[in-house]
This record gives structure tokens, sequence and C-alpha cells, in this order.
């Protein structure tokens, strides 16, 4: 009974610890999971926001495309989404979201087949929209199997359908001034030439950009794009690319196999002159001015000086423009030869400042 009884005593103090931590695991777990669902309605309650006050800011436009009487109904319809909203932050009813939300699509599905209806080429516009609905791609799902070339400019289109897909003749793409933070798979299918994008988020590009087999000219300007995949080899029929004011710091050597690649811009990132090797003769090939482009990020120039910290140390001579060295050596530096990290190294072995004091 002696040997008996501990085991016992173990046996049942073991299963009430587990569960004990079971208990507590779910009320971790169920805490998480209310976190993320307010995180959620939060998001979609400001994008709903945001779409009410992007239809109000364009009234006149939306008149110009429907008549005096729409503009009537389409405040009223707004007030209407707005008390939804109001009355969804007091009792955090989701059925009043999704009601909201219904109501949004049904001005964007009336302002575009109103459009759509004015538009007989292949060659097609629309305006004052926050959406692109599934529904409205199916409504005129023949026209938009024809599209060649669509402009979706200075809307407020956070994303796009999946259904997107059906455009097998896109062949032009301009999503300009979106608020673009995602784009379906279904993009990456499309016989795309020309794809335009600004104003929205994408930290790391999708991989749907990097399938397009067709790309000639690709904009992604002020995306806040953070880094390119090595996919980008992928896109061999690229001629013309913009990635300007975005957070770019670094350069994927696999750049450097765009053979066709004639324009490239980079200015206004964080791009610091160490790169892969490779890089800069690259774009030195490419005509790239590497000084006028460095001097153009959002970082701060490497200068040297005797008030100022240099990784963490003191340096011991006075001012002196440090990059400056190194670019003149870029500049005299052939697209095969040096690249600008090793110039670097020279310019500081030249100049006596390896040696720092504290």
């Amino acid at each position: 009974m002696f040997h008996i009884l501990p085991n016992e005593m173990m046996v049942r103090l073991t299963q009430y610890l587990n569960l004990t931590d079971l208990f507590s695991f779910s009320r971790v777990n169920k805490h998480t999971s209310a976190i993320s669902h307010y995180a959620i309605n939060h998001n979609r309650l400001s994008r709903f926001r945001a779409e009410v006050n992007f239809f109000k800011k364009n009234l006149d436009k939306i008149q110009a495309i429907e008549s005096v009487r729409y503009r009537a109904s389409l405040l009223s319809l707004l007030i209407y989404v707005e008390q939804q909203l109001d009355n969804f932050q007091r009792s955090n009813n989701k059925g009043l979201l999704q009601s909201a939300s219904m109501t949004i699509d049904m001005i964007n599905n009336k302002l575009i087949n109103t459009q759509l209806r004015q538009q007989e080429s292949a060659y097609n516009t629309l305006m004052c929209i926050s959406r692109l609905p599934p529904k409205a791609i199916l409504t005129h799902q023949e026209k938009f199997k024809k599209i060649k070339r669509l402009e979706l400019k200075d809307n407020c289109l956070e994303n796009l359908p999946s259904n997107i897909s059906i455009c097998q003749e896109l062949e032009s793409l301009n999503l300009y001034e979106n608020p673009i933070t995602r784009l379906p798979d279904g993009v990456g299918t499309l016989p795309l030439k020309h794809l335009y994008l600004s104003g929205g988020h994408l930290p790391v590009l999708p991989q749907c950009i990097y399938q397009l087999k067709h790309i000639e000219w690709l904009s992604l300007e002020n995306m806040g794009v953070s880094s390119l995949s090595a996919e980008i080899k992928n896109l061999r029929t690229l001629t013309w690319l913009y990635l300007g004011k975005n957070c770019l710091e670094k350069l994927p050597i696999e750049l450097t196999f765009l053979r066709y690649l004639a324009e490239i811009f980079l200015e206004y990132n964080k791009l610091s002159i160490c790169q892969p090797y490779g890089i800069w003769g690259y774009l030195k090939h490419k005509k790239i001015n590497i000084k006028y482009l460095l001097c153009n990020q959002n970082t701060a120039p490497l200068l040297l000086s005797a008030d100022k910290v240099v990784n963490g140390k003191k340096a011991s001579r006075p001012y002196l423009p440090l990059l400056k060295y190194s670019q003149d050596i870029i500049e005299s530096t052939q697209p095969d030869e040096d690249e600008p990290i090793n110039a670097l190294s020279r310019g500081m072995e030249a100049l006596n400042l390896n040696t720092f004091h504290a």
C-alpha cells in the first residue's frame, strides 16, 4: 500500500495539472481569438468609413456619371451606411457591418453598370468606385472577356476580385493612386504587358506579380515595397521598371538576369552603397547615374567628421564626405570591374580612416 498510494497520487496530480494547463490554454486561446476578431472588425470599420468619405469627396464626378437625382439617392445611402457603422460601434453586431458592406457593393455595382453601358470598345475606364465586386464582372462577363485595357486609376480600390482572371485578353491594367493592399492569384494568369500600381501598400510583392509571363512595363511607385524576391528573374520580358518611393535597402542579384530591361527607376528608396556583387555594374550598364541615385535616397548621407560617431566610435579625421570619394571611384568603374563596396574600402584606406579613437 505504501508503494501504490504515491503512484496514484502522482497520476491524479499529473491529470489535475494537465487539466489546469488545458483550461488555461483554452482561456488564452479565447482571449487571443477575441482580440483578433476585434482587430479585423476595427479594420473593416475603418475601411468602410474611408469608402464613404471617398464617395462624398467625388459627389460631383458621380453626378456627371449618373444624374442629379442619383446624387440625392447616393447621399441617403451614405447616411444609412454611416448609421449602420455607428450602431456597430455601440452594439458590436456583425450584421450591421454586413449590411453596410452590401450597401457599398450596391453603390459600386450601380456606378460600374452605368459606365460600362456607355463604353463599347475594348478600352474601358471606371471612375469613382471603391470596389470592383465579383457580381459586376459576372454581370458583364462577355465585356470583361474582351477588355484589352482597363483604367482604374484614382479610385479607392483595396483589392481586386478573384474572378478578374476572366479577363484573358487584358494587356494593360492601370491601378495608379489606389490603396491596393493585396492582389488575387488570378492576376498572375492574365496576359498583362503593362501593370501600374501606386499609392498602396505591398511590402512583399505577391506571387502573382512574378508570374506575369508577358509583362513589359511594371510600375510599383510608392507601394511600401521593402524587398524583391529572387523570382524577379522570371519577368524576362520586362523592359521598364519603376520602383521609386519605396523602402528597398538591397536589390537581389537576380535583377541582373533581366536582359531586356532598358529603364529602371530606384530613386527615393533606402538603398545603401553595399549591394550584392554585380548590381552596380549592371546598373551602370543600364546607363544609371550611380552618384545621382545614391544622393536621392531616403537615408542620411555617409559623412565622417571629428564630432560624428561612426560605428560607435568617433572619427579621427576632420569633416570628410567619404561618400563622394567612393562615388568618384564608382563613376570611373566599368560595368564588369570592381563594385562600390570594394571602392568604399579602398577609399577608406586611401584616406587612412580605418583607425578610430574613442
